[in-house]
Formats: C-alpha cells, structure tokens, sequence
C-alpha cells in the first residue's frame, strides 16, 4: 500500500521477475489500476506476464468473481471465462484493491437492474441530466462492496495454489479502539484497519528524496507516516528468531527497491534462500 505514484508498481516489477528467472513461470495481472495501464505490457518479461482489465467487461463484479478463480475471459464481453493452467503460474497481482472497490461502486450505482425499481440494492438517487441518468450510491452499496473484496480474497485469490499479491492506495482510517491510523484504501473507512487483518503481510511503499535523488523504499515494519505522523498498519509475519536476523540486515524496518533489493528480498529471506 501507498499513495500514488510511490513506485508500488515497481516493486512489483522487481519481484516478478525474480520469480520468472527463479522459476521459469508467468504471472497473471489482474489490473484494475487505470494509472498502470499498459506498464507490463511494455515491460522486457511481457511474454511471462498475462494481464486482465476487470474494467472492460459489462458484468465486473462477477468477472472479478471468475479471475479470483483462476478463469479469465475468453471473449471480449466477457460472457465467456476459461480455466488457466495455474501449473504455468506463480503468481497473481491484484493491481488496484481501491480501485476495485471505487470501480464495483459506480457499477453498482449504474447497474440497469437497479434503477428505477424497489430494491434493498437500488442507487439512493437518480436523477436525468438532459440525456443521461445520473445516480448516487447507497449505504447498502458500501456494505456489498466491502463483503466482496473479502470474498474475492479469502474465497478467490487465496485458495489458489500461487503466490498473491496485491497493491491498494494508502488512506486514513480508525482502527478497534477509534484511533486514527494510515490503512488500505477501499471506499469509505469503515474496514481501513480490517484489511490487513485478511492478508499475511502487508507493506508500506514510500518514496523519498535523498541527496536529491528520488528513492524507493518498503517497509516491512510498523512505524509513521511521514505526510500524516500517523500509525502505518504495516507488518510482515516472521518467527521471532528469523525477524531478529532480518533486522540486523535491515535495521530501520524497511528494505530499498531496486533491481538487487525489495520484496523479493524479503521472501527469499524467509523461505530461506538468503
């Protein structure tokens, strides 16, 4: 997680092709981030890398469903999903949970089975603008949308034999105890501090200006964000001993990105390959 343009793409940029060099596997993109659009495809391990964009296709929330499955569409309206050979595969990127969220959002809001019909999903609002209808979200929205992320994680993603990652912008939120704390960005900020709770680790990317040149960083550890002097949800799960060793390589709780160092750093840290 960070803000925009912190280079979270890059990292993983870094790690998949560690893991194709490492492996000789693809990595399957599901992009959802319109800022991204075009990276991999543009990148020197395009041929290793499939990528999807849930934003094309008519029926998102259940083309989503299918690619949190392994399927991808087979047609371009995307009536059609196929199984992928997940043998070929490492990995999965979720590129854009927050965008995910925003895009579920004004499907919802725009869906033609909810307008203009009494339905406990039906938009809070709508109203014609000379030839085009305008609509407004609805509290039931927010709560479908938050069930869903957690659903295309807990019962999609993960129960794929691959690795997972996934990228979301950083946002404000509260956590179990009503303090202020910098979280995953979904919609609204009712789950910011649930989030992390759903994953094994989860890792604040920043980027910083250091004798005046720009550098990347990644932390694997709790500490405070530099624009909000808040509290970052940030952790990685380690036995104790492992961490206490991780720290003496890296002391601040952070790792560099770059083509030597970041997240793949850390796993092959940890599953003891370094």
């Amino acid at each position: 997680m960070g803000r925009s343009k912190q280079g979270k793409t890059t990292s993983l940029y870094f790690y998949a092709r560690s893991q194709i060099e490492k492996l000789g596997k693809k990595i399957l993109v599901v992009n959802v981030d319109g800022g991204s659009e075009g990276y991999w495809e543009s990148t020197d391990i395009k041929d290793k890398v499939r990528v999807v964009y849930p934003m094309k296709y008519k029926a998102k929330l259940a083309v989503m469903r299918y690619l949190s499955q392994g399927m991808v569409p087979k047609d371009v309206e995307g009536k059609k999903m196929v199984q992928i050979d997940l043998n070929q595969y490492s990995d999965v990127f979720w590129e854009g949970l927050t965008a995910t969220a925003e895009m579920f959002m004004s499907h919802l809001a725009t869906h033609e089975d909810l307008q203009g019909v009494k339905h406990a999903l039906a938009p809070a609002g709508t109203f014609s603008d000379g030839d085009e209808t305008f609509s407004v979200n609805s509290i039931s929205h927010y709560n479908l949308v938050h069930k869903e992320l957690k659903k295309l994680l807990l019962e999609g993603f993960y129960k794929l034999p691959l690795n997972v990652m996934i990228t979301a912008l950083l946002d404000e939120g509260e956590d179990e105890y009503k303090n202020n704390v910098m979280g995953p960005a979904t919609v609204g900020k009712a789950i910011t501090h649930k989030v992390t709770s759903w994953v094994p680790d989860s890792f604040h990317q920043e980027c910083v200006r250091m004798k005046g040149d720009l550098k990347y960083r990644v932390w694997f550890d709790s500490h405070v964000d530099k624009g909000s002097q808040l509290p970052v949800l940030s952790g990685a799960r380690m036995i104790p001993s492992m961490r206490e060793k991780f720290l003496e390589l890296y002391p601040k709780g952070y790792l560099p990105v770059n083509e030597r160092e970041g997240l793949q750093t850390f796993y092959e840290f940890r599953e003891g390959l370094k």
